[in-house]
C-alpha cells in the first residue's frame, strides 16, 4: 500500500490485516534491492557498472522475518510476543 511519501506491506492473517513494514518511500524498497556490479569492456576500456537487483526469494523471506515475528509471531511456532492470555 502507498500514501504520499511512504510504503505499506500488509499482510492478512486469520483474517485480519497487518501491517508488518512502514516507512519512508526511499528507505522501504531500498531494503528490497542490492547492489550488483557487472563488468564489461567498452572500446577496449574495462568498465564496472552498479546496478540495483531486486533480492531474491531466499533473501527477502530473511529480510522480512524480523517484521513478521515481531507482528505475527514466530513462523517455527511459538511466539515473540505475549499472547495476552493467561
Amino acid at each position: 500500500m502507498r500514501t504520499p511519501g511512504r510504503c505499506r506491506l500488509d499482510v492478512r492473517v486469520g483474517g485480519r490485516q497487518m501491517t508488518i513494514l512502514d516507512d519512508l518511500e526511499d528507505a522501504f524498497w531500498g531494503r528490497f534491492y542490492a547492489p550488483l556490479e557487472r563488468e564489461r569492456m567498452h572500446l577496449g576500456e574495462r568498465r564496472i557498472e552498479v546496478e540495483q537487483w531486486r533480492l531474491g526469494g531466499r533473501a527477502l523471506a530473511e529480510l522480512l522475518r524480523p517484521y513478521w515475528a515481531a507482528r505475527v509471531g514466530s513462523p517455527f511456532g511459538g511466539s515473540t510476543r505475549p499472547s495476552g492470555r493467561g
